[in-house]
């Protein structure tokens, strides 16, 4: 039975929450996180009908898009869509809450990790920044385990409070959590730490994956992570606050995103040293 919930200074018998993948609505990510959301509110799936990872914010612009239901009950509807995971933000707004939007967007739980510069493609975050868009408090949760079978008994345990935190302390709606969790169990994991977005690249990244002899060759990426946040770094509160930093302690990782990406550090330096700017 859900009980009381405090957001953005409202209070909430029962909170309409939409939860998102980039898994696919079959993973067992978004089924484990929906369970536990039934505690604070009625629960809206919408979810790709197959894998999306990799697509960010990606919608599909002047494709044709089918919205499933897949089962509905007390509390509880589910459907997919035939998109990216922006595509459904985007559809169950303009079908499902015509009237008033969710209260509360979950985007996960992912089966893989999103933290430095792979926050920069994940379709897990495309999600999240399509809710913010929308202002929708939004949250992205991300596993360091790609396993389909992944055990995801510390996400759970862990994000029971931290969104207990969320409607006791909200975000603002046009910013967005990114929340990663090391590949632990619930006892092994340090602590939770608020940080900054990683920097980094991933090397080496495009393999061979056939040469048929005659000059015809097929490629995919792979590749090998790269950390370059001693080098450029972007955070003030120092670089083993980098979000993969503090993964590698065995610690949950908290980054807030903003829907702006101006770099107002720079965009001042232009202001004042570019003589071609207008004053």
């Amino acid at each position: 039975m859900c009980q009381n919930h405090y957001l953005s200074g409202q209070i909430f018998c029962c909170m309409e929450i939409l939860i998102t993948n980039d898994d696919g609505y079959l993973a067992k990510g978004i089924r484990e996180i929906a369970e536990l959301m039934k505690e604070f509110g009625n629960v809206t799936i919408v979810a790709p009908e197959k894998g999306h990872s990799g697509m960010s914010a990606a919608f599909s612009l002047g494709k044709t898009l089918t919205l499933e239901k897949v089962s509905e009950k007390d509390g509880f509807r589910e459907f997919y869509c035939t998109g990216t995971p922006a595509d459904c933000i985007k559809t169950a707004l303009g079908t499902l809450f015509l009237e008033n939007k969710p209260d509360l967007l979950i985007s996960g739980i992912n089966h893989g990790l999103n933290s430095a510069v792979a926050s920069v493609y994940s379709g897990t975050l495309g999600a999240a920044l399509e809710a913010a868009i929308n202002g929708i408090h939004a949250i992205g949760l991300s596993l360091d385990d790609h396993s389909p079978d992944a055990d995801f008994s510390a996400v759970i345990y862990y994000t029971r409070k931290i969104v207990k935190q969320y409607l006791e302390n909200p975000i603002p709606e046009n910013i967005f959590l990114n929340i990663n969790f090391p590949a632990c169990g619930k006892n092994e994991i340090k602590g939770i730490l608020a940080g900054h977005q990683g920097s980094g690249k991933w090397i080496n990244e495009l393999v061979i994956s056939k040469n048929d002899g005659s000059g015809n060759m097929t490629y995919s990426f792979a590749g090998t992570f790269h950390d370059t946040e001693d080098e450029y770094g972007q955070g003030t509160d120092g670089a083993e606050m980098a979000d993969h930093r503090i993964l590698g302690r065995n610690c949950i990782s908290i980054v807030p995103m903003t829907v702006d990406r101006t770099s107002y550090k720079t965009l001042e330096y232009i202001n004042s040293t570019w003589d071609i700017i207008e004053k």
